[in-house]
This record gives C-alpha cells, sequence and structure tokens, in this order.
C-alpha cells in the first residue's frame, strides 16, 4: 500500500485525527445550532426533519468532496425532491444561490442560500454498487445509493424505495455540445459552503460520497459536516 495514501493509519490515528477536525466550521452559525453533524468519509448523514425557515449548512472539511443530497416532504415521503422539477420551474440547471428545489408534486422545498463553490449537479441520480460494476468492473463497492438507504433506515426505506431525486454539492460535471458527460475532480475548497433553507417542513439524507475510482473527490473520499440551525431573527 502507498505509504502516502489517505486511507491509510496507523492504530488510533484516524480517530485523533476526526477529533481535531470534529467541530470544524462550527463557529460563528448566524443563529442556534439544532444539529450538529460530523458524516465520516465514506459515511451519512442519518436522515432527520428540518423544520420550516431552518437552514442545512453542509461544510467542505477538506476540499475536493462531493456530498448527494435527498430532500423528502415531511408530510408525504413519497413526496421527494425532484431535479426536473426544479430545472423547468427554474429555467435553469445551475443549483445556486436563490434557486429552489421543488417537490415531485410541484411543492418547494428548499430554496439553496451560502454557496461559497458555486459547484453542485442537479443531474438527479448517484452512485450505486450496480453502476460502479458497469464502469468499473467491481462488485459491492461502497456507494451512495447504499448509504443514502442507510441514512433513511428509520423511514423504512429500502434500495426499490429510493428514488433519482439526488442533487450532489460541490460535484463539477458538464455536458458538452455532442451530449458527452464529463466529471472532474470537485475545485471546493476547505471550508466551502453549501446551504438550503427550508420551504416546508422536510427530511434531509446526505451521503459523503464514498468513491475512490471517480474522480468527484479526487480519489480521496473525506469528512463531512452538516450544520442545521434556525436563523437568528433580524
Amino acid at each position: 500500500m502507498k505509504s502516502d495514501l489517505k486511507t491509510y493509519w496507523a492504530p488510533g490515528e484516524q480517530i485523533a485525527w476526526e477529533e481535531e477536525i470534529r467541530s470544524f466550521g462550527s463557529d460563528d452559525i448566524p443563529g442556534e445550532i439544532i444539529h450538529d453533524v460530523f458524516v465520516p468519509a465514506r459515511g451519512f448523514l442519518r436522515a432527520r426533519v428540518v423544520e420550516k425557515g431552518d437552514v442545512v449548512r453542509i461544510v467542505n472539511i477538506c476540499g475536493q468532496q462531493v456530498m448527494d443530497v435527498m430532500l423528502y416532504d415531511a408530510d408525504n415521503i413519497k413526496n421527494v425532491a425532484s431535479m426536473s422539477n426544479t430545472i423547468l420551474a427554474g429555467g435553469t440547471n445551475a443549483l445556486t444561490t436563490g434557486v429552489t428545489i421543488y417537490a415531485k408534486q410541484g411543492q418547494k422545498l428548499a430554496t439553496v442560500g451560502i454557496d461559497t463553490a458555486k459547484m453542485a449537479a442537479a443531474d438527479g441520480g448517484y452512485c450505486s454498487d450496480a453502476v460502479n460494476e458497469l464502469r468499473y468492473g467491481v462488485e459491492g463497492s461502497p456507494n451512495c445509493k447504499q448509504n443514502l438507504v442507510a441514512s433513511m433506515a428509520d423511514y423504512g426505506m429500502t434500495p426499490d424505495d429510493l428514488e433519482e431525486g439526488c442533487f450532489t454539492a460541490f460535484l463539477w460535471l458538464t455536458h458538452d455540445e455532442d451530449g458527452t458527460t464529463r466529471l472532474y475532480p470537485s475545485p471546493s475548497k476547505p471550508g466551502d459552503i453549501f446551504e438550503l433553507i427550508a420551504e416546508r417542513r422536510m427530511i434531509v439524507s446526505a451521503s459523503a460520497c464514498p468513491s475512490e475510482r471517480a474522480v468527484t473527490n479526487n480519489h480521496n473520499p473525506s469528512p463531512m459536516k452538516v450544520i442545521i440551525y434556525r436563523p437568528t431573527a433580524s
């Protein structure tokens, strides 16, 4: 194994490092922190309800890491976020500040707030065991679909229940004029922020993309933070 490989750790070294960075991004939150969650490399956020008006802040700790996010109407879990509705209603596939994310049945779920990296993909999909086998000839690899299902375990989610309503914070994905789709290493930097302002009571589910083979995380999955807070009244 390469001596400089990011995933190579001496006993206890990774735990000690995670303890050092666990509070990264938690200072200067403009409101009352409701949840402050450290998501380990290749891990997931356990899904939870976000009240209307509250903010979901995704913080890139090491940079060049992407996070797959699913939103659900808390009153109807079948009413999941729809990237096609979001793109058609907003007239853009640039998921950045001021753009609203819509549900499958047309309701507003969240609006993007602070977006320092200006890089998110409203592609709807996520990496999965099947996709990884098709692309890389491996089976049983860590993937976002598996993480998102695990994230929604308290809501009875199964792989067959998971719909393609995902968007990916900090992902650099392009479509050429001839239709070619290209992925590049995320240009995100340590401390970059992507925020979602809840437009209604919703459920948020997220995966710190575990892919080591795709270029999206620069082949080195790393941890993320998710901070849910209630903004201070102005």
